[in-house]
Parts: C-alpha cells; sequence; structure tokens
C-alpha cells in the first residue's frame, strides 16, 4: 500500500520493490498482507473437546475442577486417528484465520501422527512429552497416561526435541512440564535446566486460575513467582503460560526474568478472574516483557480472535493496548516462545482476500492501521 502511517514502519509499495528483489512476487490484488501469526499454546488433541463442552452456570464458583472432569473422560478416549483429525481440522482453522504455527503445550499422545497431520496441512508446530505431571492431584492422576513421580518425568523429558536435529523441520520440539501446581520445585528445576542445555523454550502453565495460584500460594509458603525467582528458576527461557493472578512482587519478578509470557484473555475472561484480579499484561507490555497469544483450547472463540478479546479485556479495566502492541504479540511475540531461530523472526506471510473482513486480530477501528502498516 501507498498510505503508510509513520516513518518507521515498512513503506510503500514502490519503495519495498526498490529495496528488496524477492525470489517470488505474489500480486495480493488488493489485499492485506501480513506475518504468519503463532498461536503460541494450544491443545490441539483436544480441538474438537474444546468445542464439545457444555456451557452451564457455574454460580460463582471457580469452573477448574468442572472442566477437569468434562475434558478428562474426552481425552482419555483419544486415540491416533482421532488426534490426527484433531491436528488436522485444528490446523485447517489456524490458516483459515492466518496462524501459520503453534506451540503445543505437552498434551499430545501420538506425536508421529499429529506430525503428519500438521505437515499435510502445511502448518509448523512444536511439539512436547505428555503430560509431565509428579502431583498425586486426581485431577492429573486419573487422565490416561499419567504417570505423576519425578523420576519417571525426569526419564521421559526432552522426547520430542530429536525433531530439532533437521533445521528445516516443520514440527521441531521444546521441553515443557504442566505446572499449574502439578509439579514439584525439583521438577520445575529439572525441566529448566534441560531446556537451557538444549536451547530451547521451557514451557509451563502458572497461574491460571484463582485456586490454583492459591494452591501454589499455600504450597511454596509464598507467591510462586517468588518462590521460583529465590530458586534461580526464572530465565529468558521460560515461557509461562495464563499468569492471570500475579501480584506486585510477581510482576517485578518476571520483568526482571527477561521470560516470555503467554496470555489468553478468553480464559482470563472465562474463569472470572477478574473478579479478585486485575490482569497485568498492559504492565508487563509497558515495562518490556515478551507477551505471546495463546488460544489453549477453542471453546467460543477461535484463532486470531485473541487480539480483540485482549484488547477490550484491558478496556474494561482502564488499560490501553495499541493495535500495533497486540499484532506483534501474534507474530514476533509467538515466534519467542518457539524454537531458537525463531526469535525475532518471522518464517510465513499470510495473505487475505481483499474480500475478507477480519482485521488480522486488531480492534477494528484500528485495522486499516495495521493493513497499511504491513502490507
Amino acid at each position: 500500500s501507498s498510505d503508510v502511517c509513520s516513518s518507521d514502519l515498512v513503506g510503500s509499495s514502490a519503495e519495498i520493490a526498490r529495496a528488496w528483489k524477492g525470489k517470488r512476487t505474489i500480486d495480493a490484488k488488493g489485499g492485506m498482507a501480513h506475518p504468519g501469526m503463532i498461536d503460541a499454546h494450544y491443545h490441539v488433541t483436544q480441538h474438537m473437546i474444546g468445542k464439545m463442552i457444555q456451557e452451564v452456570s457455574f454460580e460463582g464458583a471457580d469452573p477448574t475442577a468442572w472442566i477437569a472432569k468434562q475434558y478428562t473422560g474426552m481425552n482419555n478416549a483419544l486415540g491416533s486417528e482421532e488426534e490426527w483429525c484433531n491436528g488436522a481440522l485444528a490446523s485447517l482453522d489456524m490458516m483459515k484465520n492466518g496462524v501459520t504455527a503453534f506451540v503445543d503445550p505437552g498434551t499430545i499422545y501420538t506425536h508421529d501422527a499429529v506430525a503428519d497431520a500438521v505437515t499435510t496441512v502445511g502448518g509448523r508446530a512444536s511439539f512436547a512429552d505428555s503430560w509431565i505431571v509428579d502431583s498425586d492431584d486426581p485431577s492429573f492422576t486419573n487422565i490416561r497416561g499419567v504417570v505423576p513421580t519425578y523420576e519417571h518425568g525426569t526419564k521421559v523429558l526432552g522426547g520430542q526435541l530429536h525433531r530439532n536435529k533437521d533445521e528445516n523441520a516443520k514440527v521441531r520440539g521444546h521441553v515443557a512440564i504442566y505446572g499449574c501446581s502439578a509439579n514439584s520445585i525439583e521438577m520445575i528445576r529439572y525441566a529448566k535446566e534441560l531446556s537451557e542445555k538444549n536451547g530451547c523454550a521451557f514451557n509451563m502453565h502458572q497461574s491460571q486460575s484463582t485456586d490454583d495460584a492459591k494452591a501454589d500460594d499455600g504450597k511454596l509458603g509464598k507467591h510462586p513467582l517468588i518462590a521460583y525467582e529465590e530458586q534461580g528458576l526464572l530465565s529468558r527461557a521460560c515461557v509461562f503460560v495464563h499468569m492471570n493472578v500475579l501480584r506486585d512482587d510477581e510482576v517485578k519478578a518476571v520483568v526482571q526474568s527477561g521470560m516470555s509470557v503467554v496470555w489468553h484473555p478468553g480464559n482470563y475472561l472465562f474463569y472470572h478472574v477478574g473478579k479478585a484480579y486485575r490482569h497485568r499484561m498492559p504492565e508487563l507490555w509497558a515495562k518490556g516483557t515478551n507477551l505471546a497469544f495463546g488460544s489453549d483450547v477453542a471453546k467460543i472463540w477461535t484463532f486470531g480472535e485473541l487480539p480483540y478479546l485482549g484488547y477490550l479485556a484491558s478496556r474494561a479495566q482502564g488499560d490501553f493496548v495499541p493495535a500495533s502492541a497486540l499484532l506483534e504479540m501474534a507474530t514476533l511475540g509467538g515466534a519467542e516462545t518457539m524454537y531458537p531461530e525463531f526469535r525475532k523472526k518471522i518464517k510465513d506471510a499470510f495473505v487475505r482476500p481483499a474480500k475478507c473482513t477480519q482485521n488480522c486480530g486488531a480492534p477494528p477501528a484500528q485495522g486499516a492501521e495495521i493493513g497499511r502498516a504491513h502490507v
């Protein structure tokens, strides 16, 4: 586009043509081009499960236990064929909405089958080992395949890192444990050190709801991010997901560590965390923390919609996050959470048809800005 917002953006079409010569030129015919978005946290084999969850009133209670009960039975029924189908359908849904890569939190059983599904569609992903917990909490021990011991975790952790031997592979590997009060300090330490040794991300759920944050407070005797900081467990390798419950001291620890945070504003709203805690994402972004978006499981949202929800969730509490920052979170922010060579790089471009009404995950009033800035 010749209509450029400011001097620090890409530039006009004529300027780009003079400065760069591509191996291939695509005429977008007026469509909007943007970097391929990255979903930094998606339980891909539960894609259809999320659409089958019954919606009921929680009557003010934390819905975590109810959700876990519904998911467990359907999750335990998954076989390789069901996982392949979930992987393929999720990848198609991602592509439809401008998402070209995703990060698995560590809940796939048949990794090769899902890898085949993802690459058949043409997507990218990073996989982790299945259900690494060392807690005897029944909400985890009832899940098929869970062996809730530290010994088991250390034996199998890193089992997907072999995928990183091929630097051109579209499906790579990282280190993940489940988190959310399901792992010991010792397990967290082992996973973090393994990830740093292998130059990959260390991923886990953290402080998703008021219930699991309270459980961590009690178990650790202090706010969890402070306990982790004191134990030397926070670094740039860390990618913690949700982080809906963050207190003032924890915000400081996150910022100083250089870690990444995966934001799911849909879950923040769904689990009504806002009744007790403001989300701290606008503050983290302003202080330089790398933020990304992760869809978790597509319940009442789909891929590419989280920037809208994040914008509104921030506005609802009196904060503002600009459209340019939301796009960065969905692209470069997500890249930071994947394999090392993805950091601050985007491998894919996405072109939307001129008739497409979606605004690249930006608030509608600022969609034109995103289009002009990144064509």
